[in-house]
């Protein structure tokens, strides 16, 4: 009995086994002839009416019309075609447009990053990389211009790097710089084109040095109108030279203008910086230098490095020197400090005196003396160090994060200053009185805003521990000695002299 049972199971099972695969085959046939006719018929409608083939496919409508037809098993024809065509002719006509604009920006943008490429390759480029303006002014070139909208060409990356492309680039780029500099030139009071001196009528001695190009001197710097500054407020030079005119870009947190407008270079942003023009030209009359023969190349002995010379600031209550490239900065620094004492004076007035508290800026009093450092320096290796790099110990690297909460700054404003760079106390000169007065970063900037008034922290402001430690008490007798005997050039006190207008 139970043999029999499990007979009748099976085939009652194989049965309907039999049946579903029939059903399943049945189904499956119509389904494949449904969507073969439904294909011959949307393929006739775009062969008949030329359409493009894929904004027809992505029409929404038409997308609808095929789960019906699949969903109902019927063949998609005039029925159903009739009462939604207008609708799919104009869905195919929008995604035609958006398919052909689609397919220009890509085309667009190759050509713009094979641009860009080249552009990269000159910034690279030794001969080439002071010439390089920014990537929008280098794409305006007028052969540039042209490769780049030219759609016949396949491979502009390949046309732009051959030898006659490079060629006619490179004097697009010395026509657009001569433009600049003559433009910043005029700005400099240079009106008429400058012509360098004949060769052999120099002479001999420090006239015999040709006089350098106005964009070429110490002197020639320039400021942002935008931002008023380069970069971070509190690096050692806070100007611009010529080539930093043609890299700059105002940084994110600049008002008034969109991220856009800040990356676009325009020559119309930048005017000289006169306050620093005129500190420079000062520093460098107190150093016996020619301003039209001054250059850092040549100077590079005297005016780079701890072994050069140092400007010691008379305005200043504290005796803090500084290096060249700290004096621009420097004098900005005194600038805005009386503008502030000014306008807090003059809140005082009486109200509707119509005078105008702010000093002209011509008028800035301003003081440097001269303190001559002898190249023969008796200091140890270890101390050439003049003090760290201010833009890494302000960045967000993780060492300079832990430098800066380490107690290791002293405060040049409260500490005398010995000029080969040794530091003592003003009573005691022993190593454990230094480091009771060690700060922290954050403790220093608390001190300089509320003890002296001074922010934000410039590289004049301080100096580290451990370049003291290094230094000893002969070394330091020695030093003294040295400068009172031997130094060539002793300090210079100019007393109050006031900055030139030009």
């Amino acid at each position: 009995e139970w043999t029999n049972k499990a007979t009748r199971r099976t085939s009652h099972i194989q049965k309907h086994s039999d049946l579903y695969d029939k059903w399943y085959m049945d189904w499956l046939d119509r389904t494949t002839s449904v969507s073969k006719a439904t294909k011959l018929f949307w393929q006739k409608k775009v062969t008949d009416n030329n359409w493009p083939r894929q904004p027809f496919i992505n029409s929404p409508t038409f997308q609808r019309l095929l789960r019906v037809c699949t969903r109902e098993d019927e063949v998609l024809d005039d029925t159903y075609w009739s009462k939604h065509s207008a609708t799919i002719v104009e869905e195919i006509g929008a995604l035609t447009k958006i398919h052909v604009n689609r397919k220009l920006e890509h085309a667009r943008v190759a050509r713009q990053r094979a641009t860009e490429f080249t552009w990269r390759i000159g910034k690279n480029n030794p001969e080439v990389k002071d010439l390089m303006p920014s990537v929008k002014i280098f794409r305006n070139l007028p052969l540039v211009r042209s490769l780049e909208k030219d759609d016949s060409i396949t491979d502009l990356k390949q046309t732009l790097q051959s030898q006659e492309v490079q060629k006619v680039v490179k004097s697009g780029l010395q026509a657009w710089n001569e433009t600049t500099r003559r433009v910043l030139s005029g700005k400099l009071g240079f009106k008429k084109a400058w012509k360098p001196d004949p060769e052999g009528s120099g002479g001999s001695g420090s006239s015999a040095t040709p006089r350098l190009h106005p964009l070429d001197r110490m002197t020639s710097l320039f400021e942002c109108k935008r931002c008023h500054r380069n970069g971070r407020i509190f690096t050692p030079t806070t100007s611009l030279k010529f080539y930093e005119v043609i890299k700059h870009r105002c940084p994110k947190n600049t008002l008034g203008p969109t991220g856009k407008q800040r990356r676009e270079w325009d020559i119309t942003n930048f005017e000289p910086d006169t306050v620093a023009i005129r500190a420079t030209r000062l520093a460098l009359q107190v150093a016996g230098e020619d301003e039209e023969r001054a250059s850092i190349q040549v100077l590079s002995k005297k005016f780079v490095g701890d072994d050069a010379y140092r400007w010691q600031c008379m305005t200043c209550p504290s005796r803090i020197t500084l290096r060249f490239d700290m004096v621009a900065g420097h004098a900005k620094r005194h600038k805005a400090q009386s503008e502030r004492d000014t306008l807090a004076t003059g809140d005082e007035a009486q109200p509707g005196s119509g005078t105008d508290p702010r000093p002209p800026p011509d008028t800035l009093p301003l003081s440097f003396s001269l303190r001559f450092v002898p190249v023969d320096d008796p200091l140890p290796e270890e101390t050439h160090e003049y003090s760290p790099n201010i833009e890494w110990l302000m960045g967000v690297a993780k060492t300079a994060v832990k430098a800066r909460t380490m107690k290791n700054f002293l405060c040049r404003h409260c500490t005398f200053f010995i000029p080969n760079g040794a530091w003592a106390k003003k009573k005691k000169n022993s190593e454990t009185a230094l480091e009771d007065r060690a700060m922290s970063m954050d403790g220093l900037r608390s001190h300089l805003a509320s003890k002296h008034g001074i922010a934000p922290v410039r590289a004049e402001d301080f100096c580290c521990l451990g370049d003291v430690r290094a230094v000893s008490q002969d070394i330091v007798a020695e030093t003294e000695k040295l400068l009172n005997e031997v130094a060539p050039t002793p300090p210079v006190d100019l007393g109050d002299v006031i900055l030139p207008p030009n």
